[in-house]
């Protein structure tokens, strides 16, 4: 069953209940999802949720780079065409402030081979849901533990 979401008036930010700093003391794992279509947003977060993750969703990159800084992130799914931001300058932001977490970064256009200098990996937007979780598995498994970050 799908925890209940609480939306916040922002650019679109849906911070699930449960993806506190309490989730990943329970053991589940924080997947932060940025893309501009909220309907891929709820995709992400139904798939991942059911596959047992925490998920905090946003369509702006200012505010996924805060969510980045204040919790305890595992893994990013980074989509490379945003508003105002794009992906690749996101990923580079977060690489420097953590780069034990992987990054994801995800398009339905070629990407330049040097803007994914930053990411460990690229996926088609057009992949079905099972390669997207595939990828989040293989690499939230291959990280080190969880990131326990304390808010400055």
């Amino acid at each position: 069953m799908i925890s209940r979401v609480e939306m916040i008036d922002l650019p679109i930010l849906y911070v699930e209940e449960s993806s506190t700093p309490l989730a990943s003391r329970t053991g589940r794992k924080l997947i932060l999802s940025v893309d501009d279509e909220p309907s891929v947003l709820h995709t992400r977060f139904v798939v991942l949720s059911t596959a047992g993750y925490a998920v905090l969703s946003t369509t702006d990159g200012a505010n996924a780079l805060q969510l980045f800084a204040n919790y305890p992130v595992d893994l990013v799914l980074l989509a490379y065409v945003l508003p105002e931001i794009d992906g690749a300058y996101i990923a580079q932001a977060m690489r420097e402030y953590d780069p034990r977490v992987p990054i994801v970064m995800v398009s339905a256009v070629e990407i330049p081979e040097e803007k994914l200098a930053a990411v460990n990996r690229y996926l088609s937007t057009g992949e079905e849901p099972e390669a997207l979780l595939r990828t989040v598995v293989e690499l939230v498994n291959a990280s080190n533990g969880p990131r326990l970050r304390s808010r400055a």
